[in-house]
Parts: structure tokens; sequence; C-alpha cells
């Protein structure tokens, strides 16, 4: 059993890939008013920061200081699981089809 990690129903092969498609596709973060704070996850020098800007009514941005995003946990996944589950779903197939073609020669030469 090949081990990764589970995010929703895909299995990577790391714990960092699946960080890299979490914080990847997580929204930025906004919050509008006279002063408006923007929160978005970006990778920086390999790791994960969180970034914060401000943008004041005039349209200036300020960047505040990154923080480090939290370290994520994901359930253990069998990654050869996916094509285990295809190659027996295929070999069912081929079975179905050499059983349909056993019954059409049986049929002919009777």
């Amino acid at each position: 059993m090949a081990s990764g990690a589970l995010v929703g129903a895909r299995c990577f092969s790391s714990n960092a890939d699946a960080t890299d498609a979490v914080y990847s596709a997580s929204p930025i973060g906004q919050s509008v008013g006279p002063t408006t704070y923007v929160s978005e996850f970006v990778q920086s020098s390999g790791a994960w920061v969180v970034r914060r800007s401000v943008i004041a009514q005039d349209g200036t941005v300020t960047q505040m200081a990154d923080a480090q995003a939290p370290a994520l946990s994901f359930p253990v996944c069998d990654t050869t699981a996916q094509f285990t589950d295809g190659v027996t779903v295929g070999w069912g197939v081929v079975a179905a089809m050499v059983a349909a073609w056993a019954v059409v020669v049986l049929k002919r030469g009777l």
C-alpha cells in the first residue's frame, strides 16, 4: 500500500502535494468597508504564508507582514487503490465481452 494524503475524494502522493492543492484552491478573503482588508494564501520560498493587504479609500495598497499558514494534516489513503479498482472493473468488462462472444459462437454452432 502506497501511503498518500486524502483531500476530498482525491488521493495525493504526499502531504506537500495535498497542502498545495488546498491552499492554491482557497479563495481570497476580503473585508470591505472604508478600509478594505484582503488576505490570501501564497507560496513564498517554498512555504505557504497568509499575505494580508490593506486597501485605503484612495486606492493605496499597503502590505502587512506575512504570517505562516497553518500546518495541515490529512487522512491517509492508498495511492494505488484507484488503479487497482480500474484494473478490476476492466477485467470484469473483458470477462463479460468474452462471455457474450462465447454465447454467439455457441448459437451459431447449434
